[in-house]
């Protein structure tokens, strides 16, 4: 007698019933990263925020800069590293963020925020990859459904990170010495009589009066000569040894100043005006110059005003 078929056979003898297919096993993700390299991006990422934090904490100083700039460039060089890997769970944060669900503008909006926040999505993303491989064995996987495993991959991957750390660092370091070659030097701090010089321009164009010395007659015996004899000049209290004895003591106003006034008196540049001599007499503004527009209508204008006439006797 002819057997029937399995499946004909086991509906025969249990009717009713039908055979149960083999169970088929869930395909399994790719493990992408080996043990190792996995590890030592974990380290180097650690040791970035280390080097920022210190470099930070510290940067005044030349050498401390270039910790800083060390720590920036592990960090770059972590991110080339992870994109050769495993590009497309460095984009979706290994599944936590779905693009295709957004529209254009978020995923513009989304996308500067994860650029912005790129530092802590690092560790989001080593961290569910830890957890995503801890759940895949690595021998019970059947081989229909494992993937090919590309096993010059991860030397790639580690070549092209550590590529990217070290341009960063030197470009970094080329930015730092260009930015101290162009600092300037500060001002030394000017002392109390350079700031009294700086703040008052009138002491910087004033010059100080030297008085002329006068020549001291010594008695001689010559013979008396036939001239006749020269008129003693009157005692006077003369300022600035000018020898016309003109002083503040009142008496004369002066309308036609002599030719050699501004050798003894510090004048105003407009001292000699076109109109001169005309009615105006000779006063002292109150910065200390002497003006010829005494009685005239804005007399020491520019020169903080008349402060008193000079007199002549």
């Amino acid at each position: 007698m002819q057997q029937p078929p399995y499946n004909q056979q086991q509906s025969w003898q249990n009717p009713g019933s039908y055979p149960q297919p083999p169970t088929p096993v869930p395909p399994q993700p790719p493990r992408l990263y080996p043990h190792w390299l996995l590890v030592v991006l974990s380290i180097l990422y650690i040791l970035f925020w280390v080097l920022c934090f210190i470099g930070e904490a510290t940067s005044p100083n030349q050498p401390f800069t270039f910790v800083f700039n060390l720590g920036i460039s592990l960090f770059f060089g972590i991110l080339v590293c992870v994109f050769i890997m495993d590009w497309r769970g460095a984009v979706t944060v290994q599944g936590m963020i779905h693009w295709q669900k957004r529209g254009i503008l978020a995923r513009i909006i989304l996308g500067y925020l994860c650029l912005v926040v790129s530092p802590f999505l690092m560790a989001v993303y080593l961290i569910r990859t830890f957890g995503l491989y801890r759940n895949v064995p690595r021998l019970s996987v059947p081989a229909q459904h494992t993937s090919p495993r590309r096993l010059g991959k991860p030397l790639i991957g580690f070549a092209g990170g550590s590529v990217a750390a070290l341009v960063s660092l030197i470009v970094l370091s080329m930015g730092v010495v260009g930015a101290g070659n162009t600092s300037f030097t500060p001002n030394p701090t000017p002392t109390s009589g350079q700031v009294a010089l700086i703040i008052s321009p009138a002491a910087t164009h004033i010059p100080t009066p030297v008085p002329t010395p006068q020549p001291t007659i010594a008695p001689t015996h010559a013979p008396v000569q036939s001239q006749p004899p020269q008129p003693t000049p009157p005692s006077c209290q003369a300022i600035y040894g000018n020898p016309w004895c003109y002083n503040f003591v009142p008496g004369n106003l002066i309308y036609s100043p002599p030719s050699g006034f501004c050798t003894y008196f510090t004048c105003i540049p407009t001292f000699v005006e076109p109109d001169d001599p005309g009615d105006g007499y000779i006063v002292q503004c109150g910065d200390g110059l002497f003006s010829q527009s005494g009685g005239e209508r804005g007399a020491c204008s520019y020169h903080k005003g008349v402060m008193r006439p000079l007199y002549s006797h």
